[in-house]
């Protein structure tokens, strides 16, 4: 229920973003830094401590899902360096279907560097818990993890362990979001508990 909650809420302050759109890219950058600064990343850090104590085996109440809100202030370069690395993708969409070779190929780079900037601060969120807020070093070490010590590879396993799980979603015509959704943030905060464990033993 949090999940699916947490991925509503996103989903309407997307929409109320767009809503807000001007043709002003700052003014649309400002509004939609403001929504993820005081809405999303705190709610999406909420849902991550709930999923990662409730596998943990700790005791947790909904009101946990408000617990991202303590951490709000430091989550702020999370929020910009997450909007801006958006615009990789956006960019890079359009850079693919230009139909020039080169730009093409830019196209794919900037993808897969979204993509890459995207996992290291999904998860260093979680390390931000477990390190009493310490953004710099959790941002640090999460991404000599998965850069360094083969943590995009076991990444992408998991991300390959969904399929079967995405086609029953459509052969269930959604119905299955209800299930697999909450499954599939309960792995990845079980796979993040694997990387803390490997960090702390200073490997």
């Amino acid at each position: 229920i949090i999940c699916l909650f947490t991925m509503l809420l996103s989903t309407t302050i997307n929409l109320v973003s767009m809503f807000f759109q001007t043709n002003s890219i700052l003014v649309t950058w400002g509004i939609t830094l403001m929504l993820s600064v005081c809405i999303i990343t705190p709610f999406s850090m909420g849902a991550k401590i709930y999923m990662l104590e409730f596998i943990r085996g700790s005791e947790v109440t909904v009101g946990n899902v408000f617990d991202g809100f303590q951490f709000a202030i430091k989550l702020i370069p999370i929020s910009i360096i997450n909007i801006a690395s958006s615009y990789l993708l956006i960019y890079g969409a359009e850079l693919l279907f230009s139909g020039n070779i080169l730009f093409s190929l830019l196209g794919i780079i900037a993808g897969v560097l979204y993509l890459l900037i995207n996992i290291i601060l999904n998860f260093s969120m979680y390390l931000i818990y477990d390190n009493d807020g310490k953004i710099i070093k959790s941002i640090k070490d999460m991404a000599v993890y998965m850069l360094l010590k083969g943590g995009i590879i076991k990444f992408i396993m998991l991300i390959l362990s969904y399929i079967l799980w995405f086609f029953g979603i459509i052969i269930s015509f959604g119905l299955l979001t209800f299930f697999v959704l909450p499954y599939m943030e309960a792995a990845r905060a079980v796979f993040y508990d694997d990387i803390y464990t490997f960090i702390r033993s200073g490997n």
